[in-house]
């Protein structure tokens, strides 16, 4: 019995999701009038990206996933 290879995002797909999420985000706060959260929303997305770039050309993006740290954490140290 063969096992299937677990699904593994490429990185343009994972580009494309975070973009989309992040537009998606930018018009419901416009959308509800809570636009003085901008800011906030730019220092937390730019975390998240440099959280995203670290991860992906980390040594650690070598291992198998059950062995990578969260991409995020990145920052926080």
């Amino acid at each position: 019995m063969e096992r299937e290879a677990p699904f593994r995002p490429r990185l343009r797909e994972r580009i494309g999701s975070v973009w989309e999420a992040t537009t998606l985000v930018v018009r419901a706060l416009l959308h509800h009038r809570m636009g003085s959260l901008l800011p906030l929303l730019v220092v937390l997305l730019l975390m998240s990206y440099v959280g995203m770039v670290l991860g992906v050309f980390s040594p650690v993006a070598l291992l198998p996933r059950s062995a990578q740290v969260v991409p995020f954490v990145y920052p926080l140290f």
